[in-house]
């Protein structure tokens, strides 16, 4: 089903910053945005969610497989349909996220779930990054992305943490890099206490405060699971917004406006996110570009 899910009155965002009517009581001024996962995919939980004020729908592709996705847009949809409020759909991309790769089980609702196999770390303890196939254990953690191990230098720090945490709780871990062997292992040694559960990210923390020292991942602005959904998902519903997720510079928001042109999708408006020191360096080129800002961790 599709319909004109968003709350503008048009398409223009810079309307947002036109000064509201006091007269008028149906405008909303500062937006809620509500992420759609588990804890509130049931069209019950999604209506308590509209009538408590929320504008905008995100449905988050790092995770899931898009049949569940569809389902919790389905159920949005029949959410709108019971209160009448209008909600705007935000699709946030994988782009290049880097991550811990771990099995999961899949529940009976379609969604993957990694607990039970909480790694509890030790300030002091060692442990390796590994682009070699091997299961995931409390001393070895293979990574997604082949080229990791080539970016390390002894001395640089790494981020390890539950996906999305604020990177100061008890599932955030803070690694410095000893040595790289054979241009696949990467050998830490914890700086902190952690017990990592959960959906498992890496970032590498920048060497310097003032430039961009580090070597950039060279992974595709989207995936190609990013593109598959953004394409299958449009023939159904009204995307108006996407998050690009690891937005570096100003053409990467003219890349995604190229691909969500060719497939369609021209009404669709790109919030930038950025994750990184470049993406800051590159501010003004991705704020002149993008529709949106979005900063992130």
């Amino acid at each position: 089903m599709k319909s004109k899910s968003h709350f503008l009155q048009d398409l223009n965002l810079t309307s947002i910053l036109d000064p509201a009517d006091p007269q008028d009581k149906n405008y909303c001024a500062t937006k809620i945005v509500g992420t759609i996962g588990p804890a509130c995919q049931a069209v019950d939980k999604q209506v308590a969610m509209l009538e408590a004020g929320m504008s905008a729908a995100r449905f988050d592709l790092t995770w899931g497989p898009i049949e569940y996705h569809r389902r919790s847009l389905d159920n949005l949809q029949t959410a709108m349909k019971h209160t009448r409020k209008l909600c705007a759909i935000m699709l946030d991309t994988l782009g290049r996220e880097v991550m811990i790769r771990r099995p999961f089980r899949i529940e009976a609702d379609g969604w993957p779930n990694q607990a039970g196999q909480e790694i509890s770390v030790k300030m002091g303890q060692t442990l390796t990054l590994t682009t070699r196939d091997v299961e995931c254990t409390d001393t070895v953690l293979p990574v997604t992305y082949s080229k990791f191990a080539g970016m390390m230098e002894s001395g640089d720090t790494l981020y390890v943490g539950r996906y999305l945490v604020s990177g100061a709780d008890s599932a955030s871990l803070y690694l410095e890099v000893i040595e790289v062997i054979d241009d696949c292992d990467v050998v830490c040694v914890a700086k902190n206490e952690a017990l990592l559960d959960g959906l498992l990210t890496v970032f590498h923390v920048e060497r310097s405060s003032d430039e961009l020292l580090n070597l950039q991942n060279d992974l595709p602005l989207l995936s190609e699971y990013d593109k598959e959904c953004l394409i299958s998902l449009a023939l159904d519903y009204e995307i108006d917004f996407i998050s690009l997720s690891y937005t570096r510079t100003v053409d990467d928001v003219i890349e995604a406006r190229a691909f969500l042109d060719a497939v369609g999708l021209h009404n669709t408006k790109i919030f930038a996110k950025l994750e990184s020191r470049q993406s800051l360096l590159n501010f003004k080129g991705i704020l002149n570009e993008a529709d949106g800002i979005i900063i992130s961790r």
